[in-house]
């Protein structure tokens, strides 16, 4: 019996979430799976399965229609160029990261994400079962441990982010493969996703969300609730103003309006700090190699000085490549938008969260994201093409 290509990777993107349960928590809270069962870290299982993906998918795929000679060619020129600035094993790691970032541009045509139906209603009651998990573990420890800093769900991982935006892309799954016939289990499909991304703290999860579902209503033509959004959004503005737009941010993001103040916006200060103190030299051609990347973070700790902390890979890629990197992610997130003038296509809703998620973290660092969001835009493309 002939089996397909694409069992390997709903094999990875069934197991890599659950690596993100072992290993110890570094972050402000232990609200997560990994915090109860306090297993030894199997993480770099994940690196090595992103390593075997991106490789398999460059070699399988990279000759195959222009666009991929092109990114693939883009990709042997940075490795050559960049990895000697800074050779190590963690900085190659680091570089595979951010480089698997920018496969969701290439075109599959081997057949690796070709998911039929049943595949995806597989994955996506699997996740399903992962965020329940998360849920009910979020609700035993916040009940059990009384007060913590902050109060954000962070589920089967270890960063209320990232359980956002799996969230968000576990919506954008639900849309463009399973979706029925049933409207109202749409909606309620939503709700319930709206809510936990709210629980999760992530400002940035939840403008994703709100964004790719009223993408996706205009493309099922839904004028009549797209109108009644509109006054709803304004009534909601009005309120925000009038009560304390503070309080409101601080009562979405879980966290205190002095942690959101001082930490919350960290990502926009550290670029414009890496813009002040560049040379000309490293404006245009970058600093380093792959740090800031959750390899080179760990190599770092062992050199006993600060660690470089970047947290978004529009920062990682200017930090790292100056200007040419960061102008390579612009132009191809606007040749991609610029594919679907003057119409806004399915492809939207994933560029969306590609774009959102950008500026908050390496997609290539957060798993299931950087093989979910390649199965989900290659199968959009081919399968259900707009």
């Amino acid at each position: 019996m002939k089996i397909r290509k694409s069992k390997f990777l709903l094999f990875l993107l069934i197991v890599s979430p659950l690596l993100s349960v072992t290993g110890a928590n570094d972050f402000s809270t232990s609200l997560n799976v990994a915090s109860l069962v306090n297993l030894p870290s199997l993480n770099f299982i994940n690196y090595l399965f992103l390593l075997i993906f991106f490789v398999g998918f460059v070699a399988m795929n990279g000759l195959k229609t222009w666009t991929n000679l092109i990114i693939t060619t883009c990709f042997v020129i940075v490795v050559i160029l960049i990895l000697p600035r800074h050779f190590s094993f963690y900085a190659f790691l680091g570089i595979v990261a951010i480089l698997s970032s920018f496969l969701v541009y290439m075109n599959d045509r081997s057949g690796l994400t070709d998911f039929d139906e049943r595949e995806f209603r597989i994955l996506f009651k699997v996740y399903w079962f992962y965020i329940i998990v998360g849920v009910v573990v979020h609700v035993y420890l916040v009940l059990r441990s009384g007060y913590y800093a902050d109060y954000r769900m962070m589920g089967i991982f270890k960063n209320p982010n990232q359980f956002g935006f799996f969230l968000v892309a576990v919506y954008i799954m639900y849309v463009i493969a399973i979706k029925g016939p049933s409207e109202v289990k749409g909606y309620i499909v939503f709700l319930a996703i709206a809510f936990l991304v709210v629980m999760t703290g992530s400002r940035s999860a939840l403008l994703a969300l709100l964004l790719i579902h009223l993408m996706h209503e205009f493309l099922n033509r839904k004028w009549v609730y797209l109108a009644t959004l509109l006054p709803a959004g304004i009534i909601l503005a009005l309120f925000i103003l009038l009560v304390d737009a503070d309080k409101v941010v601080a009562l979405i993001s879980r966290r205190e309006v002095s942690a959101v103040k001082d930490v919350g916006n960290m990502r926009l200060e550290i670029f414009k700090e890496t813009w002040r103190t560049s040379t000309w030299e490293e404006l245009v051609i970058g600093r380093d190699a792959s740090v800031g990347t959750n390899g080179m973070i760990f190599e770092q700790r062992g050199e006993g000085s600060g660690i470089i902390w970047l947290d978004s890979l529009v920062t990682v890629l200017f930090y790292n490549w100056g200007l040419l990197g960061l102008g390579g992610f612009i132009f191809m997130v606007l040749i991609d938008i610029g594919t679907q003038i003057p119409l806004i296509t399915r492809n939207a809703m994933i560029i969306s969260l590609y774009v959102v998620a950008s500026l908050f973290f390496v997609m290539g660092d957060y798993y299931p994201l950087p093989f979910l969001l390649v199965v989900l835009k290659n199968n959009l493309n081919g399968r259900r093409g707009d």
